[in-house]
């Protein structure tokens, strides 16, 4: 029952206009007049900022090495590696919200140089492999429908992560994936990541005092098989 209420709570909050914000990771790292659109999740308020804040004070894990950021959305998770030390940055989304979106904060933070945006369903059309996958998962079990880009971010059946981590591992060597435990264990990547091979490399376990994602959340950094 609370991942339903919480799932109507997050998708209801995420029924906004165009804004942009502020969002501070540390005294070090922060990004400035941040664009999300309608349409695309709010980063600043669900785990999407938890993972970037991990990634803002973790740079050694991707720093000088070619990363995706699959599922972008506004592009949080890229763009801080972008601006973190990754040589070679790849936004991929299959949300026409996402990739304007995604675009656009490439554009205020001036990360052309480094920054592919590319649309497709998770690797169709990306055709070089990376270091390293971060992915920001939808974390709620459900049945989005297929317009709904907000219910596509929150919402899945269980279908995605093990469409996903089939194909991440050709692809690179390591994922590294956040997940909310009170959604339960449908799209839990500590628990289907094993199930496809993978080995909990790290597991970074902290307490969510986020409005729209309270509780238990885990970084899961996952080794692929053969990686």
């Amino acid at each position: 029952m609370l991942a339903a209420h919480l799932a109507r709570a997050v998708l209801q909050a995420n029924r906004h206009g165009t804004y942009r914000t502020d969002i501070v990771f540390n005294e070090h790292v922060f990004l400035h007049d941040f664009v999300v659109m309608r349409d695309v999740l709010r980063p600043e308020l669900v785990a999407s900022f938890l993972l970037a804040k991990h990634l803002a004070g973790s740079a050694e894990s991707f720093a000088g090495r070619s990363v995706i950021d699959m599922g972008s959305g506004s592009g949080i998770q890229g763009v801080v590696m972008a601006l973190k030390g990754a040589t070679r940055v790849i936004l991929t989304d299959d949300s026409p919200h996402a990739i304007e979106n995604s675009k656009a904060n490439v554009e205020v933070l001036e990360l052309g140089d480094k920054v592919i945006v590319h649309k497709g369903d998770l690797f169709e059309g990306v055709e070089s492999t990376a270091d390293l996958i971060v992915f920001n998962h939808p974390f709620f079990p459900g049945q989005p429908r297929e317009t709904d880009f907000i219910e596509r971010s929150i919402l899945d059946d269980g279908e995605l992560i093990h469409r996903f981590l089939d194909d991440a591992r050709n692809i690179a060597p390591r994922v590294i994936m956040p997940f909310l435990h009170v959604a339960g264990e449908t799209n839990d990547p500590g628990i289907q990541g094993p199930r496809h091979g993978y080995k909990i490399h790290k597991q970074h376990r902290l307490r969510s005092t986020l409005e729209l994602n309270p509780g238990d959340v885990s970084i899961y950094e996952l080794a692929s098989p053969g990686g």
